[in-house]
């Protein structure tokens, strides 16, 4: 029974070391970046020695990689993403364009749990980081993998558009959900999460299904047909409502006319007979 307790506050404690790090990685990558960040200065900084680090985690891309998995999926439960509620949630939508709008609100969500910190991590680029060129390819693959396993999901479930093949279906989603874009668009453009999350949407099922099945829901799209009403032309005759003389968009032709033929003024007054 002790032994078991006391292996209870081993992994309890190990738990603890391990979230201070993290912890750690996280406040050196924002004040310093990551390649002035040491296994050191973090050590220094998480009150541990750097072997407690290499024990823990592992190297310096190691504590990176497990910063993003937690980050990714908001706790260090060894529970894939794959088997989470909101992915469970998502694969019982009821049709294609659903899952599509469904799993592009998903991963904005997940953007805005590892935005900033591939922001720091991408920002300079990874140069002859051979560490951090590996973690950048891993992240890839695997969400390269999570478009492929959405993307197989609705083929089976729904079937894609004669003529489309799975593996453009995944180009699609791979470009239109990159994190590059995502960056250019929302940090440095300054859309917000929502705009961009209906524009990615419409933009994956116009390229796959045709932009008759696009709902014009967007923000964006909004504006623009709300700038388009603004700018009707202005050459159209008004619409005349009952007589000219009470309408409010009469002409000054038309009022002069009216005058002529009438000799009372478009509002109703009498006018003088003037001399001829």
């Amino acid at each position: 029974m002790s032994r078991h307790y006391s292996s209870d506050l081993r992994a309890a404690a190990a738990l603890q070391t391990r979230a201070r790090i993290l912890d750690a990685a996280q406040q050196e990558l924002r004040e310093v970046g990551y390649h002035a960040m040491t296994v050191s200065g973090l050590a220094r900084r998480a009150q541990v020695s750097p072997q407690t680090i290499y024990n823990a985690v592992g190297s310096k891309a190691a504590v990176i990689k497990a910063l993003y998995d937690v980050l990714l999926v908001g706790d260090d439960e060894p529970v894939p993403l794959g088997e989470r509620a909101e992915f469970v949630a998502l694969m019982h939508q009821p049709d294609a364009l659903s899952t599509v709008r469904g799993y592009i609100a998903m991963g904005m969500d997940l953007y805005g749990r590892v935005g900033e910190l591939l922001g720091t991590l991408l920002a300079d680029g990874p140069g002859a980081d051979a560490e951090l060129k590996t973690f950048v390819s891993t992240i890839e693959r695997e969400r390269r993998t999570g478009n492929e396993t959405i993307v197989r999901h609705i083929d089976t479930n729904f079937g894609l558009p004669d003529g489309v093949q799975f593996v453009k279906a995944v180009d699609i989603f791979w470009a239109a959900t990159s994190f590059e874009l995502v960056d250019r668009l929302v940090r440095r453009c300054g859309w917000t999460s929502l705009e961009f999350q209906n524009w990615s949407a419409d933009l994956v099922i116009t390229s796959i299904w045709g932009s008759g099945r696009v709902r014009l829901t967007s923000r964006w799209m909004c504006g623009m047909k709300r700038r388009h009403r603004r700018r009707k032309p202005t050459t159209e005759l008004p619409k005349l409502r009952g007589r000219i003389g009470r309408s409010p968009t009469t002409t000054s032709a038309q009022q002069r006319q009216f005058q002529r033929k009438s000799g009372r003024h478009p509002r109703g007054q009498q006018l003088g007979r003037q001399s001829r």
